[in-house]
């Protein structure tokens, strides 16, 4: 067998994996259940207009205009449980097409559909694997809506910034930069760094301005002032203990920046070894001036764009709130992690592509074929990754079970005319991670519990049991799942 990038043993195998990936994503959904702060924006939202909800989020919390304008299309705010499980398998489809539809836009001309297909899926499953928090990237809505959207609206703007645009398409990059950047901080600072360096590297290319990539590097600038400058975000951070201090901003920002190279690094440099034959290589020995263009720049220009810009990235969460990323902020940095990485593995590639000794060395292909076992081996088929989680989460009835389990506290508490100043919730024994977000308190004056029971209309306060919530591991799960399908089809 010959190791190359005409070879398509390596694209259906990543396409297969992909889409096996995929497919418990997709059937979680059934169970998915609203959390928290979907309760709290429902009531907030319901019989409200857009316009009044966003002005009046804007003086009083937040100045993210776009975030709160598409919390209307909460579920909750039109009582539709059923149609909170539909939209996470909407999200997943169209974070898949966004995807395919960058890659066709940038390689259509020096890559066959199925390659299209199959880097598309390569990145997919690089994110599924290794993301921070599936639960807040696909089902929880408020997390999702605020966080993920902006990311796959950014992954689609990518694509119209690489290409030259006609005036309709201007227009539409135009809109998505100002609902990007009234998205969250994190992601506006990704999109305003990258109009910042493709604006800097056209002009040091060719001495002159891009005017249709410097009308939007000025528009999402006005947009970041006015999300800045919102009212709302002063009041918030004041009563954040821990936010605007500068030492904490600096530090975390560098200690975090590191952090993701460790983290995410060893399943990436597996990874990169996958991706020199099967695309890298194709994509250097291209003749086409779009796909190749884009990577006429140097390795300083390359590092400075990367490494400042995942600095930066962490300063907004670090100085306004005080906190450090994780969950939902992270899955936005691993998108623009994973993009910049093997953005700079092409670099590489193209600039050294006489060098690569692909074809000429007899051993490559065993050293490939372990490589990729070792990255099926060590992370696709890893028990305690996402994947692993996800079917682990399906199979064993854990997501089933913390859905039936739901649906009996919304019994209890739903139009509840009770006497009792407390009603107290059983605790929820099934804790699927993959669709899991945070539960209620066993304190019946926090927030959550508070939105709770008034968005179901119970006068009593609530809250859940005492006692700590037990998340048994995959490989617990799967053996308690095995007992019980010993004990009730094989004792006597």
């Amino acid at each position: 067998m010959k190791i190359d990038s005409n070879n398509k043993w390596g694209d259906y195998l990543l396409i297969i994996t992909c889409i096996s990936s995929l497919i418990p994503l997709f059937l979680l959904s059934i169970y998915n259940n609203p959390a928290v702060d979907d309760y709290t924006y429902a009531l907030r939202d319901t019989n409200r207009n857009i316009i009044e909800v966003v002005l009046n989020t804007y003086q009083n919390w937040s100045g993210r205009y776009f975030s709160t304008a598409i919390a209307q299309i909460n579920p909750l705010t039109y009582h539709s449980l059923t149609a909170y499980k539909i939209y996470p398998a909407i999200l997943i489809a169209i974070f898949c097409a966004a995807y395919f539809y960058f890659f066709k836009s940038i390689f259509k001309e020096s890559l066959s559909r199925l390659k299209v297909l199959s880097i598309s899926a390569f990145f997919i499953l690089l994110f599924v694997l290794q993301a921070p928090s599936v639960s807040e990237a696909f089902y929880w809505f408020s997390g999702y809506a605020a966080f993920t959207v902006p990311s796959i609206l950014l992954i689609f703007l990518g694509a119209l910034l690489i290409k030259e645009r006609s005036l309709f398409q201007q227009i539409i990059a135009i809109i998505l930069a100002i609902c990007i950047t009234g998205g969250n901080e994190v992601s506006a600072v990704i999109l305003f760094s990258f109009l910042l360096f493709i604006n800097y590297i056209f002009y040091t290319n060719n001495q002159r301005i891009n005017k249709r990539n410097g009308l939007l590097l000025i528009v999402t600038f006005v947009c970041i002032v006015i999300v800045i400058l919102s009212p709302g975000n002063f009041i918030r951070a004041g009563g954040e203990t821990t936010s605007h201090n500068i030492l904490w901003t600096f530090a975390g920002s560098i200690l975090q920046s590191l952090s993701w190279f460790i983290i995410w690094g060893q399943a990436l440099i597996l990874a990169s070894i996958i991706y020199i034959p099967l695309f890298g290589v194709k994509i250097a020995k291209s003749d086409n001036k779009q796909a190749t263009s884009i990577f006429h720049i140097t390795y300083r220009q390359y590092l400075t764009f990367f490494l400042l810009t995942l600095l930066i990235a962490h300063i907004p969460p670090l100085w306004g709130l005080g906190t450090v990323v994780i969950g939902r902020i992270a899955n936005v940095i691993y998108i623009f992690f994973l993009f910049s990485w093997f953005y700079g593995l092409q670099l590489i590639i193209n600039k050294n592509i006489e060098r690569i000794p692909i074809h000429n060395n007899r051993y490559y292909k065993f050293i490939y074929i372990a490589i990729f076992i070792a990255f099926l081996l060590n992370n696709v088929f890893n028990i305690n990754n996402n994947i692993a989680t996800s079917y682990v989460d399906l199979i064993t009835g854990k997501a089933k079970n913390y859905d039936i389990e739901l649906e009996k506290r919304n019994i209890i508490i739903q139009n509840n005319k009770s006497n009792r100043k407390i009603i107290t919730l059983p605790l929820i024994n099934n804790l699927p991670k993959t669709i899991y977000f945070k539960d209620i308190s066993n304190d019946e004056n926090y927030w959550a519990n508070r939105s709770y029971r008034e968005y179901w209309n119970c006068k009593s306060k609530i809250k859940k049991e005492e006692g700590a919530e037990y998340n048994c591991s995959n490989i617990e799960a799967l053996k308690l799942f095995g007992k019980d399908i010993r004990k009730n089809n094989f004792s006597k």
